[in-house]
């Protein structure tokens, strides 16, 4: 799929397909370096759709719930 920085430059038809079989129901993010653990909202995860979580400067592993 490529970098997950390369997310900002998809089209219009392609991030819905994201929003609607990636994450239905929602994510758990998690930080490889501290581990710490987040619940996101199929809302919530829209604003990663052009930049991807970062936490402890490195992303974030991203599994839907």
């Amino acid at each position: 799929m490529g970098k997950p920085e390369s997310l900002g430059v998809l089209s219009e038809k392609w991030v819905e397909k994201v929003k609607t079989l990636a994450w239905p129901n929602g994510a758990i993010l998690t930080c490889p370096v501290c581990f710490r653990r987040k619940a996101k909202t199929p809302e919530e995860m829209e604003q990663y759709l052009k930049r991807w979580p970062k936490c402890c400067g490195q992303p974030a592993d991203v599994r839907p719930i």
